[in-house]
Parts: C-alpha cells; sequence; structure tokens
C-alpha cells in the first residue's frame, strides 16, 4: 500500500501539455509521476466496479475481513491507522483549496482531479450499498466532512471558478 501512496502523494508529479518537444530529464520524471498517478486512480476506478473485497478497498483503508460496512475511516496515525490511498486522493483534492482559485490539482491537472473525484464517489456508492447499510455511508461522511468540510468548500469553489469564467 505505501508505494501507491507515495506515488499519489508524489509532489514532482507535472502535466506536460506538449509531449512532444525534448524534455529535460527532471520534467520526464515528472511526466512519469504524473502518468503513474492517473494509472493508479484507474486500477481503483476499475476495480472498484469489481465485487468485494477487491484491491481498491483494501487501497483506500477499508477493512476486508469483515463487511465493509464496519469500517471505521480514520485520519492516518490515529488508532494506528496507516495512510491510505483515500488519505493521498483526499489531500490531492484539498491542496489549494482555501485559496479563491479553488484546489490546484482542478487548475493544473484537471483530468487528475476528475479520477480522484471518482474513485472517492464511487466508493462512498459501494460502501452505501453493502447491505443498504446506511451507518457506513454516515461513517464515511463523517470521515470527509471532518476534513475541514472538504466538499463543501470544493464545490462552492468550483461554482465561483465556473461563474468567473463565464463572465470574462
Amino acid at each position: 500500500m505505501a508505494g501507491f501512496v507515495e506515488c499519489l502523494d508524489s509532489e514532482t508529479a507535472e502535466e506536460i501539455i506538449n509531449p512532444m518537444e525534448e524534455l529535460e530529464p527532471e520534467k520526464k520524471r515528472g511526466q512519469i509521476y504524473h502518468e503513474t498517478r492517473i494509472n493508479i486512480l484507474n486500477i481503483l476506478i476499475t476495480s472498484l466496479e469489481c465485487s468485494p473485497p477487491n484491491l481498491a478497498l483494501y487501497l483506500l483503508g477499508y477493512e476486508l475481513k469483515k463487511p465493509v460496512s464496519t469500517t471505521n475511516l480514520q485520519d492516518a496515525g490515529v488508532l494506528g491507522c496507516p495512510r491510505t490511498c483515500l488519505h493521498a486522493i483526499l489531500n490531492i483534492l484539498e491542496k489549494g483549496s482555501k485559496t479563491r482559485y479553488g484546489p490546484t490539482a482542478v487548475q493544473e491537472s484537471p483530468h487528475l482531479a476528475e479520477l480522484c473525484y471518482q474513485v472517492h464517489k464511487i466508493s462512498l456508492l459501494l460502501v452505501s450499498l453493502d447491505k443498504g447499510n446506511k451507518l457506513s455511508v454516515h461513517k464515511s461522511l463523517i470521515f470527509v466532512s471532518h476534513l475541514s468540510r472538504f466538499f463543501q468548500k470544493s464545490f462552492v469553489l468550483l461554482f465561483y471558478s465556473a461563474l468567473s469564467e463565464a463572465q470574462i
């Protein structure tokens, strides 16, 4: 799990606009990290389409030996909880969310941001479908809302940035 999280947390990942131009080694490495992040998110999305237990649920921090709905999501380090791909995805989406321009991932790498939102949305949906347990969705939403009203800020910022672009 640590390797996946480390790749998602990579600060050197960079989306290259014109892939045909000759790049210096540092830029090539940044592009490789970016493509790796995209591929990890695609693996998670594909795996989430399979019935539980699956790789994505493990990497997102859900318990596999019990019903998914019984997982109690925690911040990394709380009660021995390791840093998971879910923590890394939420971190990607939260970076820059306190600025007036919104999350930096949406501005710098919209494809990456879209895949992050998809992974999180599908994982919440799967947990809610696990025997129709409304309590598990509630637990997951409490975890996410604990992260400084994450979705509320994201949607407000995306709304206002779309509104300002439409006025320009």
